[in-house]
């Protein structure tokens, strides 16, 4: 990986009549593919919400409700530390 590469933050406009107009933020980062899931949703799936809920109920057929974050947390700061470590 390069250093010392600035990473930008710009405003995005896309428009069309097929898919309405978003406004977003693209941020460029040297080695990071950055893809906004949902607007492929959107385009590739026709369902009747796009929350994260309706969506995990429709390809997992459970909804998010079943997860948490609290007993995530300890996995994640032992990854952290080992990474670090």
């Amino acid at each position: 990986m390069r250093t010392g590469v600035k990473t930008e933050v710009k405003d995005t406009h896309f428009s069309s009549k097929a898919y309405g107009t978003r406004d977003s933020k693209e941020t460029n980062m040297d080695g990071r593919l950055q893809l906004d899931i949902l607007q492929v949703m959107q385009r590739d799936y026709k369902l009747r919400s796009y929350t994260l809920n309706s969506v995990c109920a429709h390809f997992l057929g459970a909804s998010t409700d079943l997860m948490r974050a609290r007993p995530l947390l300890p996995l994640e700061e032992r990854e952290l530390i080992a990474a670090c470590g």
